[in-house]
């Protein structure tokens, strides 16, 4: 997929590019999320704060058998001699080394057929020995537990559980000693602390979410059950906030020696756990290797001129998929009600699949979606939801669709979204922008214009409107913070919502006394309540979607969600210009160098210098590399940014092969 198949055309100023590859290495490419308050979040401790240190030692120290002897009496009161005995071998276990290690300690009581009186002990734990934990299982037996979950695993627990054992789940009554705890009380948790704890994720080479499943598994949670602000780049070094419920910053920060490429550290309590789009924005620090240029001053001139500019605010085209299929063609056949097409691109061979992806595909076609959602990957859950659906009724796409997560499926619908609006953007250049030299540096066939006046009939943020000038924040649309390729069934965010901004035309007189810049123009991305541009970029969406079947203003099938009266619709920057923007060139011979630092460097060793490039080495020539550090909004994609520099395409393919 090149990048004028998705509407990217043009540039926002005229410097030449040069030739450079992106993301040779993972680490050439490193985000920090920026937070609410303009605070970039960077790694810079792994222990526990040292009041948690103390209070899980002191809380280890109050389960000495002796602190509850008088609780130990009554209990065998309530419960009898043999009850209590197997409590206070419990008890007999526990250590200070023990606090918030994530590992449990479990016992099993003696069979109690009388539910009142099972009622009475879980009471009597949950009031005067709140550190333990109880559930019922089989046999009519109290499980008691200490340490190794959280209140999340509750209330998984508590949905997972069906009435009456329905849907293949068990019932309460038939759970085993081996089962996950279905608990009523909640851990033991100190009244004075907040009940989140948030900590910061650095992960390298990882998605967010494949991160947070290896988190999430070490200390016995669902990975939906961690709050965050928005996914990072795979191929990446990233640093971003996390929370979750009721987990001591003791047992995460022990789970560091066990990970491998994520590291968890900069640990404090919070009242609320984060939730998607809880961010201003991201700060990156990305080295261009093997740069070609005519000159240095070439090179400085490119850089200079995007951090003045700003770059066209395209969609990047992660947003369109990164497999053959591109996201938007298959939103553009759901919006149409073209159902069966539309499976059949999703469930068409693509270059790159796994093996047994690519067998299922094939077979599909000979034997059908039976046999072929034997070999479909798991985590292909898309394709997975379609031959689960056409199982059932092969000739019913729709339903197949239908089958496939609403996040997921209404990604694609959001993509063409995407497209037109980088159509109009690119419109809104060549129709009113200046025109420039023909440029082609990796960029094939295309002319770039620049653009630096407003015009009448764009759309701006109203000025009265207070909010106007938050970069954009209120139109942040939520797949812009996730990675739709691991939506879960059960993700719980809408992936578009509408903008609180009111918008007008310009008009001459605002012209005349100069009220708006060229950064003020937004650009509609189409749904019911959308306002359109009154000069000629609003002809853009009408004739594209004209061309493709699709009516912007009724639905023409009587599938609501897949209509463009179904999307609310919500606004965009046409130019976006970076924050804090610095450069620098360095030279280099061995590829294998890092150039710039992690915020793992600089947590082991701030003082570490980066290598030196020996002047006899024999490793090669010397090669230049530009280093680009900026902050961007939270929908502004750095990638696009990047290509303003090079003049060139970013597309992963073609880095691909310039690296080689």
């Amino acid at each position: 997929m090149e990048e004028k198949d998705v509407g990217i055309l043009c540039f926002a100023n005229s410097f030449p590019g040069f030739r450079a590859v992106l993301k040779q290495r993972y680490s050439d490419f490193i985000v920090n999320e920026v937070d609410l308050d303009g605070n970039v979040v960077r790694l810079t401790s792994l222990t526990a704060p040292p009041e948690d240190e103390t209070r899980s030692e002191a809380a280890a120290a109050e389960f000495s058998v002796a602190s509850y002897e008088a609780q130990l009496d009554a209990f065998k009161e309530l419960a009898g001699e043999e009850n209590a005995r197997i409590v206070k071998q419990l008890l007999d276990k526990i250590s200070p080394e023990q606090a918030d290690d994530g590992n449990a300690l479990v016992e099993t009581l003696t069979p109690n057929e009388d539910k009142g009186s099972r009622t009475k002990v879980h009471a009597f734990f949950r009031e005067r020995m709140p550190m333990l934990i109880t559930d019922t299982v089989a046999d009519n037996r109290i499980r008691v537990r200490y340490g190794g979950g959280s209140a999340s695993d509750d209330r998984a627990g508590k949905r997972n559980r069906s009435w009456k054992g329905k849907r293949g789940y068990e019932s309460k009554r038939q759970r085993q000693d081996g089962d996950k705890f279905d608990r009523r009380a909640g851990n033991y948790w100190p009244a004075d602390r907040h009940k989140f704890c948030q900590f910061y994720l650095y992960k390298e080479n990882k998605t967010t979410q494949s991160a947070l499943m290896i988190v999430a598994q070490k200390i016995g949670v669902k990975a939906k059950n961690m709050g965050f602000a928005g996914t990072k780049d795979k191929r990446a070094v990233t640093t971003q906030r996390v929370t979750v419920y009721k987990h001591s910053a003791t047992q995460l920060a022990a789970l560091n020696k066990s990970l491998f490429g994520i590291k968890l550290g900069n640990f404090s309590y919070v009242e609320k756990g984060l939730v998607l789009g809880e961010l201003s924005g991201n700060r990156f620090n990305v080295i261009l290797r093997d740069v070609v240029a005519e000159s240095e001053n070439a090179i400085k001139e490119a850089a200079e001129g995007m951090g003045n500019s700003g770059f066209i605010n395209y969609y990047g085209l992660q947003r369109f998929g990164s497999c053959g299929v591109p996201t938007h063609a298959i939103g553009a056949k759901l919006l149409q009600g073209d159902w069966k097409t539309a499976v059949d691109l999703i469930l068409q061979e693509r270059e790159g699949d796994q093996q047994a992806a690519e067998e299922s595909r094939k077979i599909f076609k000979t034997a059908g979606p039976a046999e072929a959602l034997k070999l479909m990957p798991h985590h292909m859950i898309a394709e997975r939801a379609i031959l689960l659906g056409l199982k059932k009724d092969p000739a019913n796409y729709l339903q197949a669709i239908q089958n496939i997560p609403r996040p997921m499926r209404m990604m694609y619908v959001h993509s063409y979204q995407s497209y037109l609006w980088n159509s109009a953007a690119s419109a809104r250049i060549q129709k009113y922008g200046n025109p420039l030299l023909s440029f082609s540096n990796g960029v094939k066939d295309v002319a770039f214009t620049g653009v630096d006046a407003v015009v009448e009939g764009d759309l701006v943020y109203c000025q009265e409107d207070e909010i106007s000038k938050e970069a954009g924040k209120d139109d942040v649309e939520l797949e812009d913070l996730v990675d739709t390729d691991v939506l879960e069934d059960d993700a719980r965010m809408e992936l578009a919502r509408p903008s609180r901004k009111k918008v007008k035309h310009v008009t001459a007189e605002d012209i005349a006394l100069k009220k708006y810049a060229i950064t003020d123009v937004v650009l509609p991305l189409v749904g019911s309540t959308t306002v359109y541009p009154s000069n000629d970029v609003a002809d853009v969406y009408n004739k594209i979607t004209k061309m493709e079947s699709i009516d912007l203003k009724s639905c023409t099938h009587n599938v609501k969600e897949f209509s463009v009266e179904y999307l609310t619709g919500a606004y965009r920057n046409l130019l976006v210009k970076p924050i804090d923007f610095e450069w620098r060139l360095s030279s280099y011979s061995d590829s294998r160098n890092p150039l710039t630092k992690t915020d793992m460097d600089l947590l082991q060793d701030p003082s570490t210098s980066l290598p030196e490039e020996d002047a006899n080495s024999t490793q090669g020539p010397s090669l230049l590399a530009l280093q680009l550090q900026f902050t961007l909004p939270t929908s502004a994609y750095a990638t696009m940014a990047i290509r303003e520099v090079m003049k060139m395409s970013t597309s992963v393919s073609l880095h691909k092969l310039l690296s080689q």
